[in-house]
C-alpha cells in the first residue's frame, strides 16, 4: 500500500492429507516387554503409553520424539547401546499406515556392587538396599 508503506503478502498453504494409523508394532523388545514399556512410560513421563501404541494419525515429528523417549527408557533399564528406528508402512489402499518400531536392545548392563574405601574413621557406608 503506497499510502502506508506496508507490504501485504498472501501465502497459500497446501496441507497434505492426514494418514490414519492402522496399527503400531514393536519388534526386538525381548528383555523389556511392550507392557513393561507402557508402565515405564507412564511412570517417567506421566502420559499414557497409548500416545505411542495407539495414535490416531501419523505425525513424524511426534514419532521422532517418542523414539527418543523409548531410547531413554531403555537406557535407564540398563541398555546403554539400545538402537531404535521406525518405519511407516502404508497399507495397500494408501489411506492408512502402520508404524513399526525396530528395537535392537544390545547388552544389558547391571551393577554388581559398590565398594567404598577411604571413609574417615567412625563412618560406615550405608548398605543399599537397607537391610
Amino acid at each position: 500500500d503506497p499510502a502506508t508503506g506496508r507490504v501485504t503478502y498472501r501465502v497459500k498453504v497446501a496441507e497434505e492429507g492426514r494418514t490414519e494409523v492402522s496399527a503400531v508394532k514393536f519388534t526386538g523388545n525381548e528383555s523389556v516387554s511392550t507392557a513393561r514399556l507402557g508402565s515405564l512410560y507412564l511412570e517417567k513421563y506421566g502420559r499414557p503409553f497409548s500416545e505411542i501404541a495407539r495414535p490416531s494419525v501419523i505425525v513424524p515429528e511426534e514419532i521422532d520424539g517418542h523414539l527418543r523417549e523409548l531410547e531413554q527408557l531403555y537406557i535407564e533399564e540398563g541398555f546403554p547401546d539400545v538402537r531404535i528406528s521406525y518405519e511407516i508402512r502404508p497399507n495397500v489402499e494408501g489411506s492408512t499406515a502402520e508404524i513399526l518400531y525396530r528395537i535392537v536392545e544390545g547388552e544389558r548392563f547391571t551393577l554388581a556392587g559398590v565398594k567404598v574405601e577411604g571413609l574417615p574413621a567412625g563412618i560406615r557406608p550405608v548398605a543399599f538396599p537397607p537391610p
